[in-house]
């Protein structure tokens, strides 16, 4: 199933220089290939964006010494959530650094400071349930 999320730059977020989003394909393991599939430009009106089970996507800091984005979960009776992991890139591959749950309906802002990308996935949802 394809999960609708929008993504933009923090208002405060100057456009300069270009922050890059790549569209990653997902293999069967979990793990993300190495080469995006596309590459996008983010601008500060923002954009949507498709997640599903086999599509993830990383928002790259770049140059910038930090980076402010905004996520919103724009499906909110989802059974899907958005899984958001902050990560270092070294040689070895990604080293994750933190980890957010969007919630269906939810919005967020991340700050990006010490970290080089967020992978963005498609997650399982379930509201727990007051008898548990």
């Amino acid at each position: 199933m394809a999960l609708k999320f929008w993504i933009g730059l923090a208002p405060y977020e100057p456009e300069a220089p270009p922050v890059v989003v790549d569209a990653i394909y997902v293999e069967s393991d979990g793990s993300l290939q190495a080469s995006p599939i596309r590459r996008y430009e983010l601008a500060a009106r923002g954009k949507e964006l498709l997640v599903h089970t086999r599509l993830a996507f990383a928002v790259r800091r770049g140059e910038r010494s930090s980076l402010r984005v905004t996520l919103r979960h724009e499906e909110p009776k989802s059974g899907e959530a958005l899984e958001v992991r902050s990560v270092c890139l070294v040689d070895e591959g990604a080293v994750e650094m933190d980890r957010y749950v969007v919630h269906p309906g939810a919005e967020t802002e991340i700050t990006m400071s010490n970290v080089d990308a967020l992978e963005i996935r498609e997650i399982p949802w379930r509201v727990p349930s007051a008898d548990a």
